[in-house]
């Protein structure tokens, strides 16, 4: 007779996850993500690497993370292999591998006793359980910007999993866990991502925080807002500066001005001293030039002093025109003849200086012949002596 004996046992069974009779915790789980993640170099610097959907999502990498090895925290010897399996294995994903949009899932099973007690323990506490997965990449240096989440320095191609670790913060965010809880947290996050701002001596560095989703629209119209500011400090800046030229070159003009007008009350306060230095010089001035203009029999009264200077060279130059000749050529022309009068006279004395009267006189009269020549001849051999 053979009996049969059935063994029934019931697994718990709690929110999302399944303890079953041997202690095994199994649930499913969002095990990574597209994007762009920060890595750290040989150097400790670190780098920013996207890894785009089409990448994460390709079915030869996806087959990678069905039947692997589930770890407690990454190994140091990075890869899980036949020779740590046994010190290291604490569980294994399962075999159907799925995505949506966003995450890459997959279920996965806990058989570590230790473990199976921490996931339950975060769980009460209400923690999540982040995962990381230990994988190989070919990493290109290829620099770009990603639309939400920035620059990035490299790219990610062929993505080969080895590992699924649980970990106290992964890399990917905190939606890439264990699905412990009876159905999603209302509340989902997004990763918001601001750039630096540098305004002159203004900074404010890059940040980069993961918040929850329905702030998403406000954050991203206040950054939106803080862009337009930047505008509008930049325009007024710019009009500053341009408004400070204009105002210097205004100082500079009213500057030059009030010298002018210094000078003008100066002189006008000399001008109103009949004693003084300058009203003297050109009392002494204007009777020089009488006085040379008496030597030619010209007539001073109601003449200004280029008009007697204009007379007075008629008397060398008959026919001399002082129209469009500027005040420095008819000065230069009146010196001449006053040096032309001074050498006849002292040559001479009154009969050299008749002669040159008498000769202009001719000048002035004849038809035919035009000294005037000779005159200038002899005014510029004076001038070269």
């Amino acid at each position: 007779m053979i009996r049969r004996v059935t063994i029934k046992l019931d697994a718990i069974k709690n929110d999302r996850y399944q303890v079953t009779p041997e202690g095994f915790l199994t649930c499913d789980a969002n095990v990574t993500r597209a994007g762009v993640f920060d890595y750290k170099d040989e150097r400790g610097q670190t780098l920013r690497e996207l890894r785009s959907p089409e990448e994460v999502f390709a079915p030869a990498s996806l087959a990678t993370l069905s039947l692997i090895p589930v770890t407690f925290q990454h190994p140091e010897e990075r890869r899980v292999t036949v020779d740590n399996n046994r010190r290291l294995n604490v569980g294994v994903t399962g075999e159907n591998v799925t995505h949506d949009e966003e995450f890459v899932s997959v279920a996965v099973k806990i058989m570590d006793k230790a473990v199976v007690a921490y996931v339950l323990e975060r769980h009460d506490q209400g923690k999540d359980v982040e995962l990381s997965c230990g994988y190989e990449a070919e990493v290109l240096p290829i620099a770009g910007e990603h639309a939400t989440e920035g620059h990035y320095d490299a790219v990610q191609k062929n993505i080969r999993y080895n590992h699924l670790s649980i970990v106290p913060m992964g890399r990917a965010g905190h939606n890439v866990k264990l699905k412990l809880d009876a159905k999603p947290k209302e509340q989902t996050m997004f990763n918001f991502i601001r750039s630096a701002l540098k305004i002159d001596g203004f900074h404010m560095d890059a940040i980069e925080a993961e918040v929850p989703k329905e702030a998403q629209s406000i954050l991203s119209r206040l950054s939106a807002k803080l862009d337009e500011a930047v505008e509008v400090i930049r325009d007024r800046a710019a009009r500053i500066v341009e408004l400070t030229k204009k105002g210097d070159e205004a100082q500079a003009k009213i500057d030059t001005l009030t010298e002018e007008v210094e000078k003008l009350k100066a002189d006008n306060a000399a001008l109103s001293d009949p004693a003084g230095e300058k009203i003297q010089a050109i009392i002494g001035d204007r009777k020089a030039l009488e006085e040379t203009a008496a030597k030619v029999d010209v007539k001073t009264d109601g003449l200004s002093d280029q008009a007697v200077k204009v007379a007075v060279i008629r008397k060398q130059s008959p026919e001399f025109k002082s129209d469009d000749r500027s005040d420095d050529y008819i000065n230069a022309r009146f010196d001449s003849v006053v040096e032309l009068l001074n050498t006849a006279e002292k040559e001479n004395g009154a009969s050299g200086l008749a002669k040159v009267i008498k000769d202009a006189k001719e000048a002035g009269t004849a038809t035919k012949v035009d000294h005037r020549d000779e005159f200038i001849k002899q005014s510029q051999a004076l001038g070269d002596k």
